[in-house]
């Protein structure tokens, strides 16, 4: 059987449904002791040319633009895209100086981000 490997944030998870179902203390801190040596914090790696755009993406985390889409039985948001009026300011804000070229990125991480949304909506389905 292949090794699972858990994120921390997978083990509190884990330790709040077993509270949540009543599981004795001592379950639940003998499933910690067990989880925290396979728990692991994933690493994102980033090609320094990418950095300025990541932490771009990271800054202007809540300005998308959204729709509103909606039938009788379901309604929901859905991201469009960023909103470039908001990047300079933030940019700004943020002590970040963008160029050309870290916009280019920028909008490739805006139109992969849309990508991954848009496939998880159709597996919602």
């Amino acid at each position: 059987m292949d090794e699972v490997s858990w994120t921390t944030a997978d083990v509190d998870r884990v330790l709040e449904d077993m509270r949540a179902m009543g599981a004795p203390e001592t379950a639940i801190a003998e499933t910690r002791a067990r989880l925290a040596q396979q728990a692991i914090d994933p690493v994102v790696v980033v090609h320094p040319s990418n950095v300025p755009a990541v932490r771009m993406l990271m800054v202007l985390a809540s300005q998308w633009r959204t729709v509103a889409l909606g039938t009788y039985s379901k309604a929901q948001l859905v991201r469009v895209g960023l909103d470039y009026g908001s990047i300079e300011p933030a940019a700004r804000l943020a002590g970040l100086a963008l160029t050309a070229d870290d916009f280019g990125r920028l909008r490739f991480l805006e139109a992969a981000c849309l990508e991954a949304w848009a496939e998880a909506r159709r597996l919602e389905r």
